[in-house]
């Protein structure tokens, strides 16, 4: 489970996407994880959440910040490109 916090959402009752913005904070339920971007979708049909305009991602002591987030809850993944830069550490 995840907890999403945004000031902004739409949803598409007929497709089932939600988009957040204007700040979007995302964390896990135990708040291990948890990462921030400007926009944010869900796509239902593939399970994703796709966040774009510059994102940073944390867990433990490594940050990791990138242009784009996806995160696959179905195969529980996350990715980040686009001008990569990391923090590794405690």
């Amino acid at each position: 489970m995840r907890v999403v916090e945004a000031p902004q959402i739409v949803i598409d009752y007929e497709t089932g996407r939600l988009a957040f913005s204007t700040g979007v904070k995302v964390r896990s339920a135990d708040g291990a994880r948890q990462f921030s971007v400007p926009i944010l979708r869900y796509e239902p049909d593939t399970k994703r959440l796709i966040g774009e305009g510059g994102a940073r991602f944390s867990q433990g002591g490594t940050v990791i910040a990138g242009e784009r987030i996806v995160v696959d809850t179905k195969a529980k993944t996350v990715r980040l490109s686009g001008g990569m830069r990391a923090h590794i550490g405690k």
